[in-house]
């Protein structure tokens, strides 16, 4: 057994800094940690305490059994910002994996950081994110585009910590198949989420939403488009819901089986100001059958009406590029903003001087006159 870090680096700590520094063709695995104990994994440090800033890592990273394993960091509590990873990552953990850091802990933080890289943890019961395994601190500009597969998934985080953790401003593209609580975004959601989007395709046993597999956390001005597939506790945006929703949507196909809703498979907490389409998911209603929830203003729209910014009531437009909170831009085919028949809803906040994914790329509207920099293929 080894729970020794694992990494270019063992420890980082909290007066150590590394910077504008590239990890090329990596393939690097930990051993199996002991019961009770974990060995953190990852490229550039196995524990990092310290600040690391513009840092990329490309290739194979892995473990064993008990294992913390990230594609840059396993255990993470100081800061990461302007860093990513690329490439694939296996393993059989019991723990947690994610693309760029297993672990987040309280005092983590992961500002303006991307992963890319493909993430599967085969353990039944492990989990895996796209960009972060478990999450207790911060994610804030930050996204994840490669697939996830694991027991526990989601696009971005597979899991955060309960009363800990905060995602804003962050998404993730990658498609996401998982057993049980399984997200396009999280699979597992507490703490707070604001201005945050999925767009992958999510594929789960029970407990599968567009957003989350499971969400006892405060979300708002949040969307997902993807279609999403599962057996029991099925919901557009949220398998089972616990906690307080506010200004969301759903454009995407709900494929489930059973207790099926257009926003929540079950509902338990509080819904305002919900969408969902009602073509593509005919009859269905807001939240599916054994909900004892509130919902308010949540309703089904045809595909026609989702292209009109009336018709999502509590949603704030704006002309303001990079306007957070309840702030929400859609584009018509000639570029003028806020007018229906374009696109669907975006949040202001995704608007960037640097394109990274279509929906920048169509906010460029929003300031003409801006540069803008190419900062990824897509």
């Amino acid at each position: 057994t080894d729970t020794a870090p694992v990494g270019l680096f063992g420890n980082i700590g909290a007066t150590g800094a590394v910077r504008n520094l590239g990890l090329v063709g990596v393939n690097i695995s930990g051993g199996t940690a002991s019961n009770g104990a974990y060995g953190n994994v990852g490229a550039l440090a196995g524990n990092n305490s310290g600040n690391i800033d513009n840092v990329y890592s490309g290739g194979q990273v892995g473990g064993l059994a008990n294992s913390r394993i990230g594609g840059l960091v396993g255990s993470n509590s100081g800061t990461i910002s302007n860093s990513h990873t690329t490439g694939a990552m296996t393993s059989m953990s019991f723990n947690t994996m994610g693309g760029l850091v297993s672990f987040n802990s309280v005092d983590g933080v992961i500002r303006n950081s991307y992963s890319t890289a493909a993430v599967t943890n085969s353990f039944r019961y492990g989990a895996a994110g796209g960009l972060v395994g478990a999450n207790a601190g911060t994610i804030t500009d930050s996204y994840a585009t490669g697939d996830v597969n694991g027991a526990r998934a989601g696009g971005l985080v597979g899991y955060t910590l309960s009363g800990y953790g905060t995602i804003s401003n962050s998404h993730a593209a990658g498609n996401v198949t998982g057993l049980d609580s399984v997200g396009g975004l999280v699979g597992s959601l507490y703490g707070s989420m604001d201005n945050s989007y999925a767009t992958g395709s999510v594929t789960g046993g029970i407990r599968v939403g567009g957003l989350a597999g499971v969400s006892q956390a405060d979300v708002s001005n949040s969307y997902a488009t993807g279609n999403i597939s599962g057996n029991y506790k099925i919901g557009g945006l949220f398998g089972h819901n616990r906690g307080n929703i506010s200004n969301v949507y759903f454009s995407g196909k709900n494929n489930g089986t059973s207790s099926l809703g257009g926003i929540a498979g079950v509902n338990d907490g509080i819904i305002v100001n919900a969408f969902f389409n009602n073509d593509l998911n005919p009859g269905m209603s807001p939240a599916g059958a054994g909900s004892y929830g509130i919902t308010s203003n949540a309703l089904a729209l045809t595909s026609a009406q989702m292209l009109a910014p009336d018709n999502y009531v509590g949603f704030t437009t704006t002309t303001t590029p990079g306007a957070t909170g309840n702030n929400w831009v859609m584009v018509g085919s000639d570029g003028a903003l806020n007018g229906s028949g374009g696109t669907l809803p975006m949040l202001a906040s995704e608007w960037s001087r640097t394109i990274n994914g279509t929906h920048q790329l169509q906010l460029m509207a929003m300031d003409k006159s801006a540069s803008y920099t190419l900062g990824s293929n897509f």
